[in-house]
């Protein structure tokens, strides 16, 4: 080619610029295509676009992260670009297989944890054991000290209490020997009555002595300590629930009482009777039907075979008693000989005294003084028995809390 025909520089650059991909005059020139060099016409397929040839990653190999656009020339190329390359790391994240091995998954999970976290849990944990087991000895000592020295002064409080509880003893052991025997209370005694209803006999509680700190002392003296103040407790209830039950009572029992009287001997009437418990008798009858028959004892009949007005007889002793079946006839007493057992048989037709009967003397009061009765000694008897038992624990509980402060 001659120098004539040889190109200006401005068609070089132009040329080099289009040959470098550089050029961007023309549709084709978007996408990059640079001619072939020489006129070296591209092979089939390849729609005049840039081919570059790719070597496959090894396997494992991460891919090379995506080339990000200046974002002073195109920001929303570089935006784009970025959002992309963040998709591609959240999809390059491993993949997790399942694999069916048997085992639950708790034992997979402990496991995976003991592998991992095993031998610095197990020393902490050894640690931490160590640790509160020293604590609570030091801690343990001290409160133990503290709590023995409560319990001193409970066992002073039980002694106070104790001592009250010796009062109420006191009143009630007087009561019962107006019994029968010194050995049974008396029904509806109202001098014990008054006495338990006097506030100040009853044993008190201090509140403060359940803050004491005893309770971390043996279990079993512990029970007994609680024992005691709710035994305490349960009888000054028992002696507030007998007081008003006793005082509404009251009446139907004197009544009773009053009827009970009116079934013993009257001396005036009949002084030969009067070691009987009662004025009634009984006789062995088998004139309609054989049976003892129940009848009320009257005045003497005398040697004159005569009823006596003065209730005895001054010729000799009586030759029988007047008896009636019926009180409410006045005037019909009828002369029967007293009966005297005979080889140990009993005869027919003679007064038999009637001996001491509880069945009697509660058909005697009536059926509300006797039931009230029988409430009234069962209260009594069941508290007699607390106070003395509570008394008897209370003594040795003191015994022990005593030794507590040596």
């Amino acid at each position: 080619m001659s120098q004539s025909q040889k190109p200006s520089g401005s068609t070089n650059i132009s040329d080099l610029k289009a040959r470098l991909g550089l050029k961007k005059s023309g549709p084709s020139a978007g996408k990059g295509a640079v001619p072939p060099p020489g006129g070296i016409v591209a092979p089939p397929g390849a729609g005049g676009q840039k081919r570059a040839l790719t070597v496959p990653a090894p396997p494992g190999a991460a891919p090379p992260p995506p080339e990000i656009p200046d974002a002073s020339e195109d920001p929303f190329a570089a935006m784009s670009a970025i959002a992309n390359q963040g998709r591609q790391a959240a999809t390059a994240s491993p993949e997790f297989v399942i694999v069916n091995d048997g085992k639950p998954v708790e034992s997979v999970d402990n496991r995976s944890a003991l592998l991992r976290f095993g031998i610095p849990a197990a020393v902490l944990a050894g640690t931490l054991v160590v640790g509160l087991i020293l604590g609570n000895v030091l801690k343990g000592s001290s409160f133990n000290d503290e709590a023995q020295a409560d319990a001193v002064s409970v066992g002073e409080d039980i002694k106070r209490v104790r001592k009250s509880l010796l009062g109420v003893r006191d009143v009630l052991w007087v009561s019962l020997e107006k019994g029968p025997g010194g050995q049974a209370f008396p029904p509806n005694d109202e001098e014990l009555t008054e006495a338990l209803a006097d506030e100040s006999i009853l044993p008190t509680i201090d509140p403060e002595i359940f803050t004491k700190r005893f309770y971390v002392l043996d279990g079993a003296l512990v029970s007994q300590i609680l024992g005691f103040y709710t035994d305490v407790i349960t009888i000054r209830e028992q002696i507030d629930r007998h007081v008003k039950a006793t005082q509404s009572d009251a009446k139907a029992m004197k009544d009773g009482g009053v009827k009970l009287e009116g079934a013993k001997p009257n001396e005036g009437e009949n002084r030969y009777i009067k070691s009987f418990p009662y004025r009634y008798g009984v006789i062995i009858t088998a004139a309609d039907q054989f049976g003892a028959q129940l009848v009320a004892i009257g005045p003497p009949y005398c040697q004159d075979g005569k009823a006596s007005t003065t209730g005895t007889c001054e010729g000799g002793p009586p030759i029988g008693f007047g008896v009636r079946a019926d009180e409410t006839d006045s005037v019909g007493w009828k002369g029967t000989e007293l009966g005297n057992p005979q080889n140990g048989a009993v005869p027919l037709e003679k007064l038999l005294p009637l001996a001491s009967s509880a069945v009697f003397e509660s058909l005697r009061k009536g059926t509300e003084a006797s039931v009230a009765e029988a409430a009234y000694m069962r209260r009594v008897n069941e508290l007699k028995t607390l106070v003395e038992n509570t008394i008897t624990s209370g003594s040795e509980l003191e015994a022990t809390l005593e030794k507590l402060s040596f």
